[in-house]
C-alpha cells in the first residue's frame, strides 16, 4: 500500500488482512494509493495492535496475566525474545 502525499508517495507494509482485501478488491494490483483517512485508520490500527501486545502495563499484559496468573512473565518475555528477533 502506498500513502499519496503530493508528489511524494510512502510506502506501507501489509498485513494478511490488507492482501486480501486489495486482492477482493482490486484484484491483486500492486500498487494501491490510499486517501489521508484511509491512512489514519491504518495508523490506528497499528498503535491499537502494539497495546494488545502482552508486555508490561500494555492492555495486552493486563489481559495475558488476567487469563494465566501464573504464565504471564514467560509469555511476555517469549513475546519480547520473538520482536528482538524479528527487529534483528
Amino acid at each position: 500500500m502506498l500513502l499519496g502525499i503530493g508528489n511524494e508517495t510512502i510506502g506501507l507494509g501489509d498485513s494478511l488482512i490488507t492482501l486480501a482485501l486489495r486482492a477482493i478488491t482490486h484484484g491483486g494490483t500492486r500498487t494501491l494509493l490510499l486517501h489521508p483517512l484511509a491512512f489514519a485508520g491504518w495508523v490506528g490500527m497499528f498503535v491499537t495492535m502494539l497495546n494488545l501486545l502482552p508486555i508490561s502495563q500494555l492492555d495486552g499484559g493486563h489481559i495475558a496475566y488476567a487469563a494465566l496468573p501464573r504464565l504471564h512473565s514467560r509469555v511476555a518475555l517469549a513475546c519480547w525474545a520473538v520482536l528482538l528477533g524479528l527487529g534483528v
